[in-house]
This record gives structure tokens, C-alpha cells and sequence, in this order.
């Protein structure tokens, strides 16, 4: 007697049995607890205006971690077939030409590094001043 007529149509499995049909949560909610982190650490970098210019970079690093753990936990890449993981890699690629490309038109700009950018707190100043 086969396991699905020994336990009926009703659903009534015993709990290992149960359990063996859902896939471990842990690891994903692992990762989206260090992608909720690495968010709030990108926001606080974003806003700490001792990093001038270089939070620009930091925020990029940042970016691309969580892609890559977005890419290698929630997209499965991790146990994917070539073809696929070969198109996760043609997108990271991709996305580092972009970034580089941004970078390359930031660097170039006149002025200092960061001298365009305005903390929320320089930007209210500003405002204040101008009152």
C-alpha cells in the first residue's frame, strides 16, 4: 500500500511528513534580514556627510552585494543549469558597466568629488540662509 492511499485524500500526514514538503525557511529569512540591514546601512551612509564623496561608492558596494545575494538565494542561481547562471552572470556584467559608466561621468565632472551633493542637513541650512 502506497503512501497517499495509506494516509487518504484528506490531507492528514504526519508532521515529518509535512515538514519534508516545505523547503527550509531559514536560509531565506536569513537573507532578507542581511538585505534589510545592508538597506538601513545604505541609507546611514547616504546620510553621513563625513564620507563626502566616497559614500557614493560605498552605497554602490552595498548595492551590489545585495544584488548578488538576491541573485545567488531568491533567483536560485546557486543550483542553477549554465545557461542560467550564465545569464546571471551577463546581467552582473552588465550592471558593472553601468555603474562604471556613472562613475566615469561623476569622476569627470568639474569641482571637487561630492561637491554637487548636499546632506539634507547642508540642503536645510541653505534654506534657512535664504529666509
Amino acid at each position: 500500500m502506497s503512501r497517499a492511499t495509506q494516509h487518504g485524500r484528506d490531507g492528514n500526514r504526519p508532521a515529518a511528513d509535512r515538514r519534508s514538503l516545505l523547503p527550509p525557511l531559514m536560509p531565506e529569512l536569513g537573507v532578507f534580514l542581511a538585505l534589510f540591514a545592508l538597506t538601513a546601512t545604505s541609507v546611514l551612509v547616504a546620510f553621513w556627510s563625513a564620507l563626502g564623496g566616497l559614500a557614493i561608492l560605498a552605497c554602490l558596494a552595498i548595492a551590489l552585494v545585495m544584488a548578488a545575494l538576491v541573485m545567488t538565494f531568491f533567483m536560485h542561481l546557486r543550483s542553477a543549469m549554465a545557461v542560467m547562471m550564465l545569464a546571471g552572470l551577463a546581467g552582473v556584467v552588465w550592471l558593472a558597466i553601468l555603474f562604471g559608466l556613472t562613475m566615469a561621468d561623476y569622476l569627470t565632472r568639474p569641482g571637487d568629488l561630492g561637491a554637487s551633493m548636499q546632506t539634507p542637513v547642508k540642503a536645510e541650512t541653505k534654506a534657512e540662509a535664504a529666509n
